[in-house]
């Protein structure tokens, strides 16, 4: 992305205007080539690996898997996993209504919208469980 702010040509068209970035090149890469820590094994569960697909699309913008994600909430994986220590009741009420377990959290609840929370609650305790053998040591 470059910044088309000071160029003259391109400040005086309209459209630069309302949008002074561009976009110069983009790069197509598979999300398992680039977060490689926190992809589960070929061989994990159905259920993990639907998991998996729920962690990325609303839990990893905060929360890392093996220094991989989001570092704005807890790493949940190394170097103890969340699943050694807290049971899968507790995290499943914590994914759904975070609220419930704990006054005044930032987190958000699982999507209301989303189809079957309990279920998708579980798949990504699935998913937190299969990570847990598999530890990397994040970079620092």
């Amino acid at each position: 992305v470059w910044d088309n702010a000071r160029d003259i040509d391109l400040k005086s068209a309209s459209d630069a205007v309302s949008w002074p970035y561009q976009v110069n090149t983009v790069d197509l890469i598979r999300f398992s080539d680039h977060f490689t820590k926190m992809v589960p094994p070929a061989n994990a569960p159905r259920e993990a690996i639907a998991g998996f697909a729920l962690f990325r699309n609303s839990c990893m913008g905060c929360h890392g898997i093996n220094g991989e994600g989001g570092h704005v909430a807890s790493e949940l994986n190394f170097p103890v996993n969340i699943t050694e220590h807290h049971d899968d009741a507790l995290l499943k009420k914590w994914i759904l209504e975070p609220g419930s377990v704990r006054s005044g959290v930032l987190m958000p609840p699982l999507s209301k919208d989303m189809q079957d929370r309990p279920k998708a609650a579980d798949d990504i305790i699935a998913y937190l469980k299969t990570m847990r053998s598999n530890k990397v040591k994040p970079k620092k």
